[in-house]
């Protein structure tokens, strides 16, 4: 099942603003199985975005963000009707909604705004959670095209709430990730490569230091070839699919309050922490900065960790944990003979450290 997206505003194409919406409409769909295609941004221009949609019949689907406004250079509808070939038709019960919402907000309702109330006949109506401006879905030969507004916002609502449901499913193959942790991107390949070899699989690596993310589908992914990677990769492996170990060590803190000093990572392993805050709303972590080697400072915390840096060695940390019943001390080397004092050393020693803590927590 092979997908294109078109972005369409004058705000991307002159870079004003960046295409964020290109990027999350294609990993939403890659995830539901479909490969994308291609990409494509135009101005907010008739003749421009005819001819991109024109280019993009083949697609199984098509999404269109961009131009559903109020104003005058929002044109998707009317340029959606005449690719479709199927007149816009006005819609009372989105202009009732549209009045109703603009009352409740106290806010005045404006003529212009009916201008939002028209989509091509047959077409179904995308509601819209957030914002006023409605989506719509229809077909075009064999394309099922889903158009949607241009704020990042809006779009991710709709899609949630409406365009999952329509997506046409059972056809799409979907991929299985695996997240490995340490792992240059070329072992993972040996590793892989022959166990996949003549399965027509689909396969992507994805290197983003201490990390590589590996992806795998097609018609012979099975659960025992899944299993088999596993253990191939088990020593690596931190995470499959959306899962993410981080989120796991918080929610094993429970309600306890932890204290966190650390030497190394240059606040990096407390914006880590602190962004999955939400997942763990319980949790209680107190920082502290930490420039010398000291054992802990005594602390009514109910779990501590300490990270400090290797004396003579620019490519090790020192990681120490405590709680009320044992402690645990390790020594941890940077992969790639990364330093400490470069940014991906930093990170990188910020997602080793959390892995040692998460296992720490475990055992």
């Amino acid at each position: 099942m092979k997908a294109s997206v078109l972005t369409i505003g004058t705000e991307i194409t002159s870079g004003e603003i960046i295409n964020s919406n290109a990027a999350w409409i294609s990993q939403a769909l890659e995830e539901r199985g479909y490969s994308v295609m291609e990409h494509m941004s135009v101005r907010d221009e008739r003749g421009a975005i005819v001819s991109a949609l024109k280019g993009l019949e083949k697609s199984d689907v098509i999404v269109v963000s961009g131009g559903l406004g109020p104003t005058s250079d929002d044109i998707t509808r009317e340029v959606l009707s005449k690719w479709s070939k199927k007149p816009l038709v006005f819609s009372d019960k989105v202009w009732k909604q549209l009045n109703a919402s603009y009352k409740q907000r106290g806010l005045p309702i404006r003529e212009a705004h009916k201008h939002q109330c028209y989509f091509p006949k047959g077409s179904h109506i995308l509601k819209n959670p957030v914002g006023t401006a409605h989506g719509f879905y229809l077909k075009k030969g064999m394309s099922e095209v889903f158009v949607l507004p241009g704020p990042p916002r809006e779009l991710e609502g709709m899609w949630q709430e409406s365009v999952d449901a329509e997506l046409t499913s059972g056809k799409a193959l979907p991929w299985t990730h695996w997240i490995l942790l340490g792992m240059p991107e070329s072992e993972v390949a040996e590793l892989v490569e022959p166990l996949i070899e003549g399965l027509n699989m689909e396969v992507g690596y994805r290197a983003s230091v201490p990390y590589v993310y590996l992806k795998l589908r097609g018609p012979k992914m099975s659960k025992t070839l899944e299993t088999k990677l596993d253990g191939l990769l088990k020593e690596h492996l931190v995470g499959k699919n959306k899962e993410d170990f981080a989120v796991d060590l918080l929610k094993s803190f429970g309600s306890a309050e932890v204290l966190l000093q650390d030497q190394v990572t240059h606040g990096f392993l407390t914006t880590r922490l602190m962004s999955l805050r939400k997942l763990a709303p319980n949790t209680k972590i107190k920082i502290e900065s930490c420039w010398n080697d000291q054992p802990f400072s005594k602390t009514t915390s109910d779990i501590c960790a300490q990270i400090l840096k290797v004396k003579d060695d620019p490519c090790s940390l020192e990681i120490t944990f405590r709680n009320n019943r044992r402690m645990h001390k390790t020594r941890v080397q940077l992969p790639f003979k990364l330093k400490l004092d470069s940014e991906r050393g930093a990170k990188s020693a910020t997602e080793l450290a959390m892995f040692r803590w998460w296992q720490w927590s475990k055992a």
